[in-house]
């Protein structure tokens, strides 16, 4: 698997919202890998309270989180005091669907899980260099062995 060869310290700050520890960590590591800076939360409430704080380029936000999940951050009101892009991201069927649903509340991008880390960082570099044309998005793996991050948390 090829590695993307880091961008500049300075290629921005990614706010990733997912209440699973072991995708957050898999999601700031590719992040920070290709460049980025990555501030982590664990829900929609403490995204919202770090939006002031972190002044983020981009929130990768999943969907289905407990407190405030990433559908109420999307209607919240609050995204639209920072003026910041968000991608969705969510597994499982049900998933695709909130992913639709995310694009529809103003989701610039939406990627299903699993997903490659490649993937990931392509998708973010798309989304923070032409943000006025949202990235497609991300169809779900369809091998088992593309299954780089997913979400491991049980419901």
């Amino acid at each position: 698997m090829a590695q993307h060869a880091p961008t500049s310290p300075t290629a921005g700050t990614i706010l990733v919202v997912d209440d699973d520890a072991l995708v957050r960590d898999m999601v700031q590591t590719a992040l920070t890998r290709a460049g980025y800076r990555v501030i982590l939360a664990r829900d929609g409430n403490t995204a919202i309270e770090l939006l002031d704080i972190a002044a983020p380029d981009l929130i990768l936000t999943d969907l289905f989180m407990p407190h405030c999940d990433g559908i109420e951050l999307l209607r919240s009101g609050q995204l639209s005091k920072v003026d910041v892009p968000v991608i969705a991201m969510s597994g499982g069927y049900a998933g695709i669907d909130m992913l639709h649903a995310a694009k529809a509340l103003g989701a610039v991008a939406a990627i299903a899980k699993p997903f490659m880390p490649n993937e990931l960082t392509d998708l973010v570099r798309r989304t923070l260099t032409t943000p006025e044309e949202p990235a497609r998005p991300t169809a779900p793996a369809e091998q088992p062995s593309r299954m780089a991050v997913a979400n491991t948390s049980s419901r």
